[in-house]
């Protein structure tokens, strides 16, 4: 797991507050055509990819579910910065992976907080199976996204109902953020 700078950590927390604060600065990001999302949270300064949600959401407790089961996590800091980038909780929308096939998602769970496709194992597996090749036995890590260096996912607007999506590099996720902090 990589530790994260405490004073950039401080940097990304004024900037949330600043969005919330400033109706301005939200207006503006919601022009964007393209975003970067991480497929890890923030725990105390710390990447990490929890044991039974996100990309181990098939390993949560309560009903049956299948290993290929995950989320991409949409926190409320990136809910607040993206308003409206995503057609409401109750609207699908067309995912263009690479390599042109199409996959349908929609924003899911309380207060909009994940991504996931429908059926839900059609994501997992893609990022599990197809790209990072993990078994279903294996609890996803942060250090497995890293040994294929990536961490972040891309979704760019192509119209409101469709966006290309497509894998980051390491680190993509906070350049993103990064380069919104220098313009706003």
């Amino acid at each position: 797991m990589e530790k994260e700078d405490s004073k950039d950590n401080k940097t990304l927390k004024d900037f949330f507050k600043k969005i919330k604060k400033n109706p301005e600065i939200a207006e503006k990001l919601c022009n964007l055509q393209k975003i970067i999302l991480p497929l890890y949270s923030y725990r105390k300064g710390t990447k990490k990819i929890h044991k039974k949600s996100g990309l181990n959401q098939g390993r949560a407790n309560g009903r049956p579910r299948n290993f290929n089961e995950v989320y991409i996590p949409f926190n409320i800091n990136e809910r607040n910065m993206f308003l409206n980038f995503f057609p409401n909780h109750e609207t699908c929308f067309k995912a263009i992976l690479p390599g042109q096939n199409i996959m349908i998602m929609k924003l899911c769970q309380q207060n909009s907080k994940a991504l996931m496709s429908n059926p839900n194992k059609d994501l997992g597996k893609w990022i599990l199976r197809d790209v990072l090749e993990i078994s279903d036995e294996k609890i996803v890590t942060y250090d497995d996204l890293c040994k294929a260096d990536i961490d972040s996912i891309s979704f760019e607007k192509i119209d409101n109902n469709s966006y290309k999506i497509n894998f980051e590099k390491v680190g993509s996720y906070e350049l993103f953020l990064n380069d919104l902090i220098s313009k706003y």
